[in-house]
C-alpha cells in the first residue's frame, strides 16, 4: 500500500477525526487502483490524501469505494459490479433528467435532433428525454451492464446502445446535441481536454453542449461558447448540494 495515502473523515457534526485505510489493493507498488471504507457514522465528506495531494468526496455509494488514478478497466469493472444497485446510490438522476429536459426546452431543440446522452448509465436521463418526444437518441457509456439495464427497463423503441472507452476511442457519429450528468469528473489536465476535443468533434455546426456535473471545468470554453451556466440545487441521500450546470455551443 502506498505509504503516503492517508485517510481523514469530516463527520457531520463530530467534528474531524483521523481513521487508518480499512482496505486498499495492495498489487500496485506505486499507487492502489482503489479503496474501500467501511464505516459505521453518517459522513458528509471523505478526504483522501494521495502523495500530499487531497481528494474530497461526497458519499455516492455505499460502500465508500473510491477508484484512485484509475485505468478505464478498473472504471468499467466498478460500474459494471455495482449497476444493479447503481439507480438506488444516486437518486438526484430523476432531478436531472428535469433539468435536462427544460435546457432543451429553452434551446428549441427539434424533436427530431441527433441526441447523445454520454455516460448514460442505466438510461434514467435518456428516459426522461424520450417521454418529450425526442426519438433520435444514442446512449454511451463505459458501462455494458449498465447499458443492458437501460434496454431492458427503459421505454427507449429507436435508441442505439454504445459502449465505448471515451479515453481510446472516437465518438464516431455526428449529433446536434451531447449532454453529460456526472461523468466529467473523473478526469482532468490532459485526458480533459482530450475527451472535450473529441465530443466537440462529435458536434454538428453550432451543437450543443450541456453539462451537470459537480464542477465547471475552465477547459469547456477552449471548445465551447458558452450560453449560460450556474448552480441547482439537487437531494441527495446525503442531503441538498449544489452541482453545477454549463451549456455551451460548439465554436
Amino acid at each position: 500500500m502506498d505509504k503516503e495515502l492517508s485517510l481523514n473523515k469530516t463527520y457531520r457534526s463530530e467534528g474531524v477525526e483521523e481513521q487508518p485505510l480499512i482496505e486498499a489493493d495492495k498489487c500496485n507498488n506505486k499507487r492502489p487502483s482503489w479503496v474501500r471504507i467501511n464505516l459505521d457514522k453518517k459522513i458528509i465528506f471523505i478526504k483522501l490524501l494521495v502523495n500530499g495531494e487531497a481528494f474530497w468526496y461526497r458519499r455516492y455509494f455505499q460502500d465508500y469505494f473510491f477508484i484512485l488514478d484509475p485505468s478505464s478497466e478498473d472504471y468499467r469493472n466498478y460500474y459494471n459490479s455495482i449497476a444493479e444497485n447503481y439507480e438506488s446510490f444516486i437518486p438526484q438522476n430523476k432531478e436531472m433528467r428535469k433539468f435536462i429536459v427544460s435546457f432543451l426546452k429553452k434551446l428549441k431543440i427539434r424533436k427530431e435532433a441527433k441526441i447523445l446522452d454520454l455516460g448514460a448509465g442505466t438510461g434514467i436521463v435518456t428516459e426522461g428525454v424520450a417521454n418529450e418526444g425526442y426519438e433520435n437518441l444514442t446512449l454511451m457509456d463505459i458501462s455494458n451492464k449498465e447499458l443492458d439495464i437501460a434496454k431492458r427497463k427503459r421505454c427507449l423503441k429507436n435508441a442505439k446502445f454504445k459502449s465505448i472507452d471515451l479515453t481510446k476511442e472516437e465518438i464516431s457519429e455526428k449529433f446536434d446535441v451531447i449532454f453529460e450528468t456526472m461523468s466529467l469528473d473523473y478526469f482532468k489536465g490532459e485526458k480533459m481536454m482530450s475527451i472535450l476535443k473529441k465530443i466537440s468533434g462529435a458536434l454538428m455546426k453550432k451543437g450543443k453542449f450541456i453539462v451537470i456535473d459537480r464542477h465547471i471545468y475552465p477547459e469547456f470554453n477552449t471548445f465551447f461558447k458558452e450560453i449560460k451556466s450556474g448552480k441547482i440545487a439537487l437531494e441527495t441521500p446525503e442531503g441538498v448540494f449544489d452541482y453545477y450546470f454549463f451549456i455551451g455551443e460548439k465554436k
